[in-house]
C-alpha cells in the first residue's frame, strides 16, 4: 500500500476497498496549509507572570496584554476603591473616638455617634468586597488575555472551501422567524 493511501477497516465481506486520500508534500489535504505551531513565550510572558504583575501593580497585567482602557479603567477602580478605604479608616478612627468620648455622658449623642460608625463600617466592608471582586477579576482577566495576545481572530484562508476560492468579504445581516 502507497502511503497516500488508507485503508478503512472492511465492515463488510468485501475487503478490497481502498480510500485514496490525496495528499499535499506535506502530509495535509489539498489546499490546507500547517498551522505555525505553538509560539514560544518568553518566561515573563507566561499568563501566570501577567497575572501577577496585575497583582502587584494594578492593570500592569492588562496593559502588558495591550488592553489599553481595560487596564486603565481597571487601574483607576482599583485605586479609587484603595483611596476610599484609606478613608474609611481614617473616619472609623475618628467616629470611634468621638463615640468613646459621649460614652457616659449623653445617651441620644452617644448613640448617634455608634450609629454613623456602623454606617461608615458597612460602608468600609461593601468597598473591600468591591475591592476584592475587582481584584479577583483583574487576575482571571489578566491570565485569559495572556492566552490569547498573539491569536489571529482573521483566518487566512478557510480549509472548507475548494483551493483558490476565498470567503466573500463585507458583513452579512440575516433575519429570521419560526412558528
Amino acid at each position: 500500500m502507497s502511503p497516500g493511501t488508507l485503508a478503512p477497516t472492511p465492515r463488510s465481506s468485501d475487503s478490497s476497498q481502498v480510500i485514496q486520500w490525496p495528499r499535499s508534500p506535506q502530509g495535509l489535504p489539498p489546499g490546507t496549509t500547517r498551522a505555525a505551531g505553538p509560539r514560544k513565550v518568553a518566561t515573563l510572558d507566561q499568563p501566570r507572570w501577567v497575572m501577577l504583575r496585575s497583582l502587584v501593580v494594578p492593570g500592569w497585567g492588562q496593559l502588558h496584554n495591550r488592553q489599553w482602557i481595560k487596564g486603565v479603567g481597571i487601574a483607576g477602580a482599583e485605586i479609587g476603591l484603595i483611596v476610599g478605604l484609606v478613608d474609611d479608616e481614617a473616619a472609623l478612627d475618628r467616629l470611634s473616638h468621638e463615640a468613646d468620648a459621649l460614652q457616659g455622658s449623653d445617651e441620644v449623642a452617644y448613640s448617634a455617634a455608634v450609629a454613623a460608625y456602623n454606617a461608615r463600617l458597612d460602608q468600609s466592608v461593601t468597598r473591600r468586597w468591591w475591592l476584592g471582586g475587582l481584584i479577583v477579576y483583574a487576575l482571571v482577566d489578566a491570565y485569559v488575555d495572556a492566552h490569547f495576545v498573539h491569536f489571529e481572530t482573521e483566518f487566512e484562508t478557510d480549509p472548507a472551501l475548494p483551493e483558490g476560492v476565498h470567503p466573500p468579504q463585507g458583513a452579512r445581516i440575516s433575519l429570521g422567524w419560526a412558528f
